[in-house]
């Protein structure tokens, strides 16, 4: 007996495939799309997950550059006010 799909019929009244039967089928006729489907997935994981790591390396990176740029500003303000008190003393 041959069910709506083409796979066997289970014999029930109504015929046709299990839900799980009918995903099997798909899975053995159709390796192409399945194979396909299965690496856009791969692709879409990969990057998101390689969007994820550049977004975290350039907000630290950026943080970062900010303090490095106000150490660098703290020590020239520091360094003119000693030579400007250098200069006063004289």
């Amino acid at each position: 007996m041959t069910g709506e799909y083409g796979g066997m019929s289970d014999g029930r009244a109504g015929g046709g495939l299990t839900f799980l039967g009918l995903i099997a089928h798909n899975v053995a006729v159709k390796k192409l799309r399945l194979a396909l489907a299965s690496l856009a997935v791969a692709v879409g994981v990969m990057t998101v997950v390689t969007f994820s790591i550049v977004n975290h390396s350039l907000r630290a990176s950026a943080l970062a550059i900010m303090q490095t740029g106000q150490r660098l500003f703290a020590d020239r303000w520091r360094d003119r006010r000693a030579r400007r008190d250098d200069q006063a003393e004289c």
